[in-house]
């Protein structure tokens, strides 16, 4: 029983030493206020970063403004965007006393909100769904049309990358053993051979390159589809009306355009220049 008692009182003290806390903080809080409405900005400073250090995070968050507002009074505007910061990570519904009337506050007030809203948005990089490639990431997250698109083009381009390389190897091979047959007949130095190989190696070049843009443009769209699905999940992208990311669809068809010239320009002048060779020979 007496153990209960003594409990008792220890709550009651601790109860009653946390309101007078608070009450202490609340005065405190009117007395930056109080400074403030009087233009003493330096003194409601001084005092609202007091109130900052003891309060709970709203408390704090309402001491940091003031101390903002009456930085940007006293012209510090470095500081004021400081604390500022500081009373929306303390406190996201941060608001913006009524009696604060300057313009640059307001202004500064609401770019800082603006800013770190957008910079402390949802994310979804911590889900390996959104690391998965030809547009699966957008599909799992309800984007189909702009997944289908990504897709379509990561397989374009690994196809792409593939089909130029394999021209590339079977015209170096096709190069060696038409170089033997020349060398056995001693035609190495005849002209025919001799434009029949440049335009080989420039095919072979050409071939090798395309299948170089074909690699990295597929990797760029899906660096871009990772990026996409990570800042812009679900709910984020109805938030801020995107379902796609800007200027992916453009670069992947034009170079899309670009290795289809190449297949068709490329493929003209091998089939042009090995018949020209093989009735010569």
């Amino acid at each position: 029983m007496l153990s209960l008692f003594k409990t008792a009182i220890v709550i009651f003290i601790v109860s009653g030493f946390c309101l007078r806390s608070e009450v202490a903080i609340a005065l405190t809080y009117e007395q930056a206020v109080k400074a403030y409405r009087t233009e003493n900005y330096k003194k409601a400073i001084e005092i609202a970063a007091k109130v900052a250090k003891v309060s709970t995070d709203t408390e704090q968050a309402r001491a940091y403004v003031i101390a903002g507002a009456a930085y940007i009074e006293i012209g510090r505007k470095s500081q004021a965007k400081q604390y500022f910061s500081r009373a929306f990570k303390s406190d996201q519904e941060a608001l913006l006393p009524s009696f604060v009337r300057n313009k640059d506050a307001k202004r500064l007030f609401s770019k800082v909100k603006k800013t770190l809203s957008a910079d402390s948005g949802p994310t979804s990089f911590s889900e390996l769904t959104t690391y998965l490639p030809f547009g699966v990431n957008q599909v799992l997250q309800d984007k189909i049309f702009l997944g289908s698109t990504v897709g379509v083009i990561q397989v374009a381009g690994i196809f792409s990358f593939f089909k130029n390389l394999s021209d590339a190897n079977q015209e170096v091979a096709s190069l060696d053993k038409v170089a033997q047959r020349a060398a056995s007949t001693g035609d190495q130095n005849s002209p025919t051979f001799l434009d029949y190989e440049k335009e080989s190696l420039k095919f072979i070049k050409q071939s090798q390159t395309s299948a170089f843009l074909s690699l990295a443009g597929t990797l760029l769209v899906y660096g871009a589809s990772v990026y996409e699905a990570g800042y812009f999940p679900p709910d984020a992208a109805t938030k801020n009306k995107r379902s796609e990311l800007p200027g992916v669809l453009p670069l992947a068809r034009w170079d899309a355009i670009d290795l289809s010239f190449g297949w068709e320009f490329g493929e003209l002048i091998n089939d042009h220049y090995s018949v020209v060779f093989h009735k010569s020979f």
